[in-house]
């Protein structure tokens, strides 16, 4: 076999200084050219040994093209996996917000109309139709109720205060509304308070905010949950502190805890990192830090 003309300059360098005694690694992967003219990818082990009495180099090479193409199907395979769930991912929000708006607007207004039909109906009712009025009475609280139901449906698809106030304002309400609902005290720090980021990063933050307040109502038996979202030195760092039983390792690593994986695609998606750690009887924190701004928007 040939050196790949490509890394002959980087074998000399290695020679030289294996030679002169200085550190370089005793393994490392290199390209060489058969005799047929491929080029192929080898693990190469070499050892300074006495040869004639002067100091050489004896070589062990493994063709290793094989691995390195199973592992470079591998990565584009996982790219194209992370490709389509980013796809799915906006898709799905595209979803949700058309849903939301339609269930707002038509329904909402559909009701609405019909609330103020019913209160003229019920001005006009004699006074001594006491059946009747009671039966509007409980009609009207009905389409009260049902409003109510819409509203809550609608933010729940997609909050407006994410797209109108930005992330600060839709993670406060968030928080607000998941204490109410559970009981849990929650406490919010957000620094700065107008803090909010493009569409995409304000989405996937809020989300992996509710899936986390979604697991500690369900699973951590928490009295108060201690949030903090912050933007330092390029990134965006949410932390989720509560004081629960504490997840354990076996949970974490659950092959069937969608929710913790979908919590990591989202962060991966914008080559962010998440570090998940409970003590048991203590609680668990929830850190996650991602870039401001893309690799790509950097350049």
């Amino acid at each position: 076999m040939l050196v790949h003309p490509d890394e002959r300059k980087i074998l000399e360098d290695i020679v030289v200084k294996r030679l002169e005694g200085k550190p370089v690694p005793h393994q490392y992967e290199v390209r060489r050219i058969t005799k047929d003219g491929r080029s192929i990818w080898c693990e190469m082990m070499a050892t300074v040994i006495q040869y004639k009495g002067k100091r050489a180099i004896m070589g062990n090479v493994i063709d290793t093209t094989e691995r390195r193409l199973a592992e470079n199907a591998i990565k584009k395979s996982e790219e194209q996996l992370r490709n389509l769930t980013t796809y799915l991912q906006k898709v799905g929000e595209i979803e949700r917000t058309n849903i939301a708006r339609e269930i707002h607007d038509e329904l909402g207004q559909t009701l609405t109309v019909l609330k103020m039909d019913l209160t003229w109906l019920r001005k006009r009712l004699p006074e001594e139709q006491n059946s009747l009025r009671e039966k509007t009475d409980g009609m009207f609280q009905l389409i009260n109720k049902t409003i109510q139901t819409v509203k809550k449906i609608s933010t729940e698809l997609r909050p407006g205060l994410l797209d109108d106030l930005g992330l600060g304002a839709a993670i406060e309400w968030q928080a607000e509304e998941f204490q109410q609902r559970t009981g849990i005290q929650c406490n919010i720090i957000i620094e700065p308070k107008d803090i909010t980021f493009d569409k995409d990063r304000n989405t996937a933050i809020f989300r992996i905010l509710q899936e986390t307040l979604t697991n500690i109502a369900r699973h951590a038996d928490a009295t108060e949950v201690n949030l903090s979202l912050k933007q330092r030195e390029g990134q965006i760092e949410l932390k989720v502190r509560d004081n629960g039983i504490g997840i354990t390792e076996d949970q974490i690593s659950n092959p069937k805890s969608f929710g913790l994986i979908g919590i990591r695609e989202r962060v991966k998606i914008f080559d962010g990192n998440n570090t998940l750690k409970g003590t048991p009887g203590k609680g668990t924190v929830m850190t996650i830090k991602i870039p401001v701004r893309d690799k790509k928007e950097k350049q």
